[in-house]
């Protein structure tokens, strides 16, 4: 996960960190720089890139079908 120091700082520069699954990447992403710009962060999965919109429309998917399949083991 890249993101652009200016999303959550006054310094500059380029923040990186790493995830052991794109999942927990994504999470942390949208927990702490769901207000950031959607070019401030960069998801990078086997050598594909997501911006923040992306990761955006990927949590709120994961999340749609963690409920449908919770509705449907009921």
């Amino acid at each position: 996960l890249f993101v652009s120091r200016r999303a959550n700082s006054k310094r500059g520069g380029l923040h990186y960190r790493r995830f052991s699954t794109a999942a927990e990447a994504i999470d942390f992403a949208v927990e702490n720089y769901s207000s950031a710009r959607p070019d401030d962060l960069v998801l990078s999965v086997d050598n594909k890139r997501f911006n923040l919109a992306a990761v955006k429309v990927m949590h709120r998917r994961a999340r749609t079908l963690a409920i449908l399949a919770d509705a449907g083991s009921s």
